[in-house]
């Protein structure tokens, strides 16, 4: 099928992004608690990941862990996540570099 070159750009835009989302979704990307055949290179999708999931892939306490799952419906991007909880700034790259928020 072809796409339809009458639809606005950003309206076309939008659309993609929501069928990434889609795809990562049935990939499990982010989840290493569900199986699933994708490799993501060590992900942690904190929008829906178990807080002691977070807790393994970022290398962060419980505690911290609780933290995010306590403000992630909050958060809109991963960077959102450092005014919203008390994380120590020494992991805030590994956290900038696993963590995404798939919705």
């Amino acid at each position: 099928m072809e796409p339809n070159t009458d639809v606005d750009p950003a309206v076309r835009h939008v659309l993609a992004a929501r069928t990434k989302r889609i795809q990562a979704r049935e990939l499990r990307i982010g989840r290493p608690d569900l199986s699933g055949d994708y490799e993501d290179g060590g992900l942690v999708d904190i929008a829906s990941a178990p807080g002691s999931v977070i807790a393994q892939v970022l290398e962060l306490s419980p505690e911290q862990a609780a933290e995010i799952v306590a403000v992630r419906d909050t958060a809109i991007t991963v960077d959102d996540l450092f005014s919203l909880a008390d994380l120590p700034l020494s992991a805030w790259d590994r956290i900038r570099d696993r963590a995404i928020i798939i919705r």
